[in-house]
């Protein structure tokens, strides 16, 4: 008894005394990331206040022993978890083809859906590079645990960072934008209507296009017949909409367009981007 008592006491201490692993800043920005990311699906989170959480919350994970508990409670449920698989391990060149060939996929099919004059911010794709990052990173342990080295797991954070970062500044509405100002100017400018033939087909030749208080309303979406909820461009070179009714967003585009939103004003020092 004696002996048996001895050795699970020195098996205790040893787990004990083992020094906590610190997590590294890679792994702090992505678990922040999840977090500021998921918060921003549901609620709209300005930049400033989206990037400040992000750098808070990834401060508290790297230097205070909350992320050392986190990441400990991480690798031992995923060493414990992660059985060698021969699929995963025998064919390392296939793992890293599958593991980019998602990212070009689902950034092809999300830029087109994030590219309105709207979504000039997107913290909600936080969420969305963390969680996929997440994923292939316990992929690459299970290939590292086999003696596999996976020097893919370097490029591919690179690109999956690059196209993050794009998707969260808004690329795609920028440079669809860029794309169709001048189209839509020089049509509106002139008193025309909006069409496929005079704009082209990626610069919402389909919009409703009203004439209120003497500017042109592109209406990609009615609202409701209490007039909440409509939303769109209007062209308001003389910056006289910044004085109108009835608008819950307003957002200045240059060149004197805008993206609005009708309903009542709703405007937060915490929540208006």
């Amino acid at each position: 008894m004696g002996r048996r008592a001895t050795a699970y006491d020195a098996g205790v201490t040893e787990r004990t005394d083992a020094p906590t692993p610190r997590p590294g800043w890679g792994w702090s920005l992505a678990s922040a990331s999840l977090a500021v990311g998921f918060v921003a699906i549901f609620f709209p989170v300005a930049p400033f206040w989206c990037l400040v959480w992000l750098a808070i919350i990834a401060l508290v994970l790297r230097l205070t022993p909350v992320g050392s508990r986190l990441v400990q409670r991480e690798r031992s449920a995923l060493l414990s978890g992660l059985a060698a698989s021969p699929h995963v391990t025998e064919r390392p060149r296939l793992v890293a083809v599958l593991a980019f060939l998602p990212v070009p996929i689902i950034a092809g099919s999300l830029a087109w859906d994030l590219s309105d004059p709207s979504d000039l911010w997107n913290g909600g794709i936080l969420f969305v590079a963390a969680m996929f990052g997440f994923l292939v990173w316990t992929v690459v342990q299970e290939l590292r645990g086999a003696g596999q080295p996976a020097r893919w797991w370097a490029p591919w954070v690179v690109l999956t960072s690059l196209l993050g970062a794009f998707f969260l500044v808004g690329g795609p509405s920028r440079v669809r934008w860029a794309y169709c100002e001048d189209r839509l100017t020089r049509v509106v400018a002139a008193g025309g209507d909006v069409t496929e033939a005079n704009t082209g087909s990626a610069c919402w030749h389909d919009a409703v296009q009203r004439e209120e208080d003497g500017q042109v309303r592109l209406y990609l979406e009615m609202g409701e017949p209490d007039g909440s909820g409509g939303e769109g461009l209007v062209y308001s070179p003389d910056r006289s909409v910044e004085q109108a009714g009835g608008l819950r967003e307003l957002i200045d585009l240059g060149g004197g367009w805008y993206w609005f939103e009708t309903g009542s004003p709703v405007r937060s020092f915490w929540f208006d981007g």
